[in-house]
């Protein structure tokens, strides 16, 4: 029994060496593996969707280019590869922060025409839009809720009352909803981008200290300009980024909304807003958002994103000039 007994201990405790063995060999595998394929997946997620087309008929009926345009901006912020991330608790969320900066970007400014279309541009005299009531306090929801509720739902049910408010503008035996298309109705939209824009061109311009004479902020002597840390460099360049991605394909939506009724030369501030705006969405060949200065060896990318935001915000404010 003794020597059944010793035979089984030696058998259990070899078991164990081998285990112990073997184990330092294939949980690092596994974590390295699983390390790679994560950051091979964020690699993947933070590819930045192209543009989408606007789907019009030939004669759309006022109101539904930017209605759909702003669909189009908010569905593709959920679907696009990899999701909605800004909520996400996975731990590539540790490292993966460029396509949460892009997606809270394009956020504002679906937020931003939500809002205009809830006061102004969607509203009825005296009377405001119950599907539009809704759209703007859903896409105010916190963009960071991982459940209870989350922040994808709350987002999805801001999209479908917005579908419901575009299929009445469409139902031309519906007259519930409007659409203010005169050309000074677009104003006060345009007056929150400006500011959205002249806050983007602010702090890209804290990447080199100075400010920009295009972007209008060399007359406020109470914003004064201090460099960015340089690991807030890409946060910034990258809220850029997709702030300027969501309001080109807004304004090829308002140039169709509001493009035949603006003067000739209203018409060419709006192309030439565009214009930059394109140039924001260049490819980027560098691996890091580079934070150079002056004519040194290494790129300026914060002051390059600047220069091109604030030729659209000058171009922009002149469009408004022609509105009054």
């Amino acid at each position: 029994m003794n020597k059944r007994f010793h035979h089984l201990r030696t058998l259990l405790r070899n078991a164990h060496v081998w285990a112990i063995r073997r184990g330092r060999h294939v949980i690092p595998g596994v974590l390295g593996g699983l390390l790679l394929l994560n950051i091979l997946l964020g690699w993947y997620w933070s590819r930045e969707p192209a543009l989408p087309e606007l789907a019009l008929p030939a004669e759309p009926v006022a109101g539904e280019a930017m209605t759909m345009a702003l669909a189009d901006v908010m569905s593709t912020l959920l679907d696009k590869r990899g999701g909605y991330l800004s909520n996400d608790i996975l731990p590539h969320r540790l490292w993966l922060d460029n396509m949460p900066n892009w997606e809270y970007g394009v956020l504002t400014q679906g937020r931003d025409l939500a809002r205009a279309l809830h006061r102004d541009l969607g509203r009825k005299p005296g009377r405001e839009d119950v599907d539009l009531a809704i759209v703007s306090p859903q896409f105010n929801f916190d963009h960071k809720s991982w459940a209870m509720p989350s922040t994808e739902g709350e987002y999805r049910r801001g999209i479908r009352a917005l579908e419901r408010y575009l299929a009445r503008l469409q139902d031309a035996e519906d007259d519930s909803a409007a659409f203010n298309n005169a050309p000074a109705n677009l104003d006060y939209w345009l007056r929150e981008v400006q500011e959205r824009l002249t806050e983007l061109s602010r702090r890209l311009s804290n990447s080199v200290g100075r400010p920009l004479p295009e972007a209008g902020l060399l007359d406020q002597d109470d914003a004064p300009l201090t460099r960015t840390p340089w690991r807030e460099v890409d946060n910034v360049f990258y809220q850029a980024r997709g702030s300027s991605w969501a309001l080109l394909h807004l304004l090829r939506g308002a140039e169709i909304e509001f493009g035949p009724s603006l003067t000739p030369e209203g018409r060419i501030h709006l192309r030439r807003a565009m214009h930059q705006l394109e140039y924001t969405q260049a490819p980027i060949r560098s691996p890091l958002i580079l934070n150079g200065s002056g004519f040194g060896i290494f790129a300026n990318h914060s002051l390059v994103m600047a220069n091109h935001i604030a030729g659209a915000n000058l171009s922009l404010r002149e469009l408004r000039d022609t509105l009054n």
